[in-house]
């Protein structure tokens, strides 16, 4: 799931949930803006959350009338 993630979203994902830095914080540790941090943060727990979901299925009842199932 990681691999889903920017690089700098994963930046701000390990300082503000792995290393509990404050947005703040991060925001100095990395040189930017506060709201950039606040908006790849965002991102990458949306990104996170969207590759936990298991993929609809592809079998469909085209694809199994064809087979002949």
């Amino acid at each position: 799931m990681l691999k889903t993630l920017s690089p700098e979203q994963l930046a701000v994902l390990v300082l503000v949930d792995l290393a509990e830095c404050s947005c703040s914080e991060a925001a100095e540790l990395l040189g930017i803006p506060l709201g950039t941090v606040k908006s790849r943060l965002l991102a990458a727990r949306t990104n996170m959350q969207r590759a936990r979901r298991v993929p609809p299925s592809r079998e469909t009842k085209e694809g199994r009338a064809a087979r002949g199932a």
